[in-house]
């Protein structure tokens, strides 16, 4: 016998009205292990679907399907156990009342508590019973859910309470009270903010992502602003100290070739003249400038010579050398931090912080942090003799402060993510994520992949390509994004929801969590053998044991037993010397070894793919190709976008009602009506996709979308928005105000009107996005923490925009570089708009009249042009000018 299941809906009220039926709902989704599990144990048992047939009207609810219901039954399990998850196991009356609700339950009785079977038989027994104790149980249980709701509600926000929330100075406080918040509980050594289980969260990269931008824009001004000379005279201030002349030192000749034998020799030298510095100063800066004369191209070594010099009293000779070093690599930590002390010891205050300051940027460090402190230090001291400056000493202070937050913050972004990148999560294979990691060490993963994980953490990983263009972070957004095209995408291009984590064993029944990923060394020593070390590099590439590499702790049911998940375990240097091979081998055989790795895997029974298309996730992952086609330049991404969002116009939407659907499955759209989540990650969507092509019918079919958004989901009160439409069946509409594996819809809602406001010149989409943020506050004030995206959105409303209207066509080369000079760089406060002179979606955007012919790039700030660019060069200096990125050095130019 099965369990007679009905879809949630009229027919199953009715039947239990009718039937005066308790409920029985079990909430959850096809990835779901634990689901899985009960589905088996309890579900397929014959005589417990004979008692749920007898005695319930039996309801099964897709949470991602509906996150509506499954929101507000949710709310009710926290309420009254304290803690929630799926499979969600709920008891209702006949007027969907909860009375009674757990998470997983075992199928027989047990010392730690009923069984699932027992408490169906009890609860059956106790409606014969005693139905009006139950019946008042639910409404207590509700009457208590609204009152929670409504303590969190809010009301419509003042015009003086929009114009003092919005000032930067509220935003400031609210801003670096999150990054406080992160930064006690931030896991240092292994990257992430708790212990275990760690989930990626992308919507704090947003967040780090925009805080940096923020507080480094400052750094810059105040960099700007103190330049020497720029108060006006000759710039010398009083205090410096002009020491007398120190002998020159050979410098070398920086065009002489140079052998890998003199290479290596001059290193050794190196290690010769630190270990004697500390008996013979003397004789260690004889030995480093032999060693610069054998490799004069080498900016460590003038680096090393520069320290020694510095602590020998000599800062102009150190001085000098750093100069060399940073001609040779503008981006070295050290040569900066040696000069800044240099300069220091002179007295050259703002020259000293500059480097100091860079320094700290290139390659945070605590002495680095304490030298910026001394310094302030040293500034105070000079304060009485140059009273004209104390502004700018207090300010320097301050400089301090920000520019450490600024980089710290962008530190715990860069740490973490890199982390997550060298860890189990990551599959090395075939690309993607995992959920999250079971354990504190980004090792042992939940195995099930989620549509809407990969999509944003795609977008995580390109703000650090953004960051730092090294080839790490390139690679995890194109393996992630081959992923979803080759495993997750439709023929007509959807993209479905999720790989289950369990797949089938040989010989075995019942699926195992994680048997598609995970190997045995003699599986792979089988495998690599068309080099004598293929295996062996391998394995210690991805530190495989012979007794398996998970840890005991990760894996408390012993399923992992003696199996290894793959993960990067030492450096390819390390790695190497070990095997007596050149980096470039191990590369080369560890690429080699993946690649027959993954067709070996391929032969394996895959996970189950839950083909369903959430509207919301496609909305995620067209926003995750876009963005990698505007950073990375490869117009498949942008094609791939484009065709799913045709599928979107063309099985998902209804034209005549401009009204999304949910979900797509079996050839039909499902009867859901979209929810907010469905149109704010879809208009996100298009707004990308825009950017990339140009093409104003996005942007106008995002705009119809956001007006629908105000119809459906408007609370009509505080601002903010529900999470569905009016609808009798769930008893309490909700508003999700938490930023987790998802951002919250009203949070991309407020990010979605200051992009469409300030692309269009549309002042009410700004004002409604503040009001809509405003109605958020409680949750942010409360716990910051919860609401990164939302602050992401504040720290745009509390600052001016900078609008950059393209004049020519996607495919001309001029206009390509002009973008790549823009997408190139981590700019957070930015719209871009393509000029489409007569296009009625840019009626009102008058600021627009004054883009001419191009190619070219007209900039605005607030909609004032501030300049055209028609060359590279151009927009570089643009940049630097409205304080968005810092001016190139003399190398950077050279190049």
């Amino acid at each position: 016998m099965a369990v007679q299941w009905y879809s949630w809906g009229d027919a199953a009220f009715q039947a239990a009205k009718q039937t005066n039926k308790v409920i029985f709902m079990t909430v959850g989704y096809s990835t779901c292990h634990w689901c899985h599990v009960m589905e088996r144990e309890s579900f397929s048992d014959p005589n417990t679907a004979q008692i749920l047939n007898n005695s319930f009207i039996n309801i099964k609810v897709d949470r991602e399907e509906r996150p509506d219901i499954d929101r507000f039954y949710m709310t009710f399990l926290h309420l009254t156990t304290g803690h929630g998850g799926w499979p969600m196991t709920l008891f209702l009356t006949p007027d969907l009342k909860p009375f009674y609700g757990a998470t997983y339950i075992p199928a027989k009785d047990s010392p730690h508590g009923q069984g699932f079977t027992s408490l169906c038989m009890s609860i059956a027994q106790r409606w014969q019973q005693a139905p009006q104790e139950m019946l008042a149980t639910a409404d207590d249980v509700v009457a208590k859910l609204q009152q929670s709701v409504a303590a969190g509600q809010q009301e419509a926000p003042k015009p003086a309470e929009l114009e003092e929330f919005f000032s930067k100075s509220n935003a400031d406080r609210h801003i670096l009270k999150c990054l406080d918040d992160f930064e006690s509980s931030f896991d240092t050594r292994l990257g992430g903010f708790s212990a275990k289980p760690k989930f990626p969260t992308p919507c704090n990269f947003t967040f780090f992502a925009h805080a940096h931008c923020r507080l480094i824009e400052r750094v810059r001004a105040a960099a700007q602003k103190f330049t020497p000379g720029s108060e006006g005279g000759d710039g010398q201030d009083p205090e410096i100290i002009n020491p007398p002349a120190e002998p020159e030192l050979p410098m070398g000749n920086p065009n002489q070739e140079v052998d890998d034998a003199a290479m290596e020799k001059a290193m050794d030298m190196r290690g010769q003249a630190q270990a004697a510095f500390g008996t013979d100063p003397n004789q260690a800066v004889q030995i480093i400038t032999q060693a610069i004369q054998l490799n004069p191209s080498s900016g460590i070594l003038y680096a090393v010579r520069a320290d020694f010099l510095l602590k020998q009293n000599k800062p102009l000779s150190a001085i000098r050398d750093c100069d060399e070093a940073i001609k040779m690599n503008p981006n070295s930590a050290k040569p900066h931090k040696v000069r800044g002390k240099a300069k220091a010891q002179l007295r050259r205050w703002e020259e000293a912080y500059s480097d100091l300051a860079k320094a700290n940027q290139f390659d945070y460090d605590d002495d680095t942090y304490a030298l910026l402190k001394q310094l302030e230090t040293d500034k105070k001291a000079a304060e009485s003799r140059r009273k004209e400056k104390e502004d700018r000493e207090r300010q320097h202070k301050q400089l301090a402060v920000t520019d450490a937050k600024g980089t710290h913050c962008l530190h715990m972004m860069m740490f973490t993510l890199h982390c997550i990148s060298q860890g189990g999560i990551h599959d090395h294979l075939g690309g993607g994520f995992s959920r999250y990691s079971v354990d504190e060490f980004w090792h042992v993963p939940h195995f099930e992949k989620m549509l809407y994980d990969n999509a944003q953490l795609v977008c995580a990983y390109i703000l650090a390509v953004q960051v730092d263009r090294r080839a790490l972070y390139e690679k995890c957004v194109k393996d992630t994004l081959t992923y979803i095209k080759r495993d997750m995408c439709s023929a007509d291009g959807a993209f479905a929801s999720a790989e289950d984590s369990d797949s089938a064993v040989p010989g075995q029944q019942i699926p195992k969590e994680g048997a598609f990923y995970i190997w045995t060394t003699d599986e792979v020593r089988q495998l690599l053998t068309e080099h004598p070390k293929m295996a062996q590099v391998a394995m210690t590439a991805f530190g495989l044991t012979d007794q398996g590499n998970v840890r005991p702790c990760s894996d408390p049911h012993g399923e992992l037993r003696g199996k290894n998940v793959l993960y990067l375990d030492k450096p390819v240097e390390q790695i190497a010397q070990q095997n007596g091979l050149s980096p470039d081998e191990v590369l080369r055989l560890v690429d080699r070894s993946k690649e027959i790795l993954y067709k070996a895997r391929s032969t394996r029974a895959r996970p189950f793919r839950d083909d369903k298309v959430v509207t919301a996730w496609n909305g995620l992952t067209i926003s995750a190709f876009a963005r990698a086609h505007q950073v990375l330049g490869e117009d498949d991404y942008i094609t791939t976008a484009r065709k799913a969002i045709t599928f979107v116009r063309r099985s998902l939407y209804n034209d005549e009602t401009s009204t999304l659907y949910r979900f797509f499955r079996d050839g039909q759209a499902g009867t859901v009506p979209g929810l907010h989540s469905d149109y704010a990650f879809f208009i996100q969507g298009l707004l990308d996709s825009y950017v990339s092509t140009g093409n104003p019918e996005m942007l106008r079919w995002a705009e119809t979308l956001q007006r629908r958004v105000e119809e459906l989901f408007s609370d009509g009160g505080s601002g903010a928005f529900f999470d569905g439409a009016q609808d009798p069946s769930i008893l309490i509409r909700m508003k999700e105000d938490h930023d987790g594996a998802e951002p919250a819809p009203n949070s991309v809602t407020v990010m979605n009107l200051w992009r469409l406001g300030n692309m269009l010149q549309n002042e009410e989409y700004i004002k409604r996005g503040r009001r809509a943020l405003v109605g958020a506050k409680k949750q942010m004030i409360q716990v910051p923490r919860s609401t990164t995206y939302l602050l992401s959105g504040l720290d745009l409303y509390s600052q001016s925009c900078v609008q950059f209207a393209v004049s020519g066509e996607t495919t001309d080369p001029n206009v390509q570089q002009l973008l790549s000079a823009i997408h190139s760089r981590l700019i957070t406060r930015k719209v871009i708009v393509w000029n489409k002179p007569g296009h009625e979606v840019f009626a009102g955007a008058e600021y627009l009249k004054s883009v001419a012919g191009g190619p070219a790039v007209y900039v605005f700030e607030d909609w004032v042009q501030k300049r055209v660019c028609t060359t590279a060069d151009q927009m570089e200096q643009a940049l630097v000018d409205l304080n968005l990125a810092w001016p190139k050095s003399a190398g950077e130019q050279a190049r």
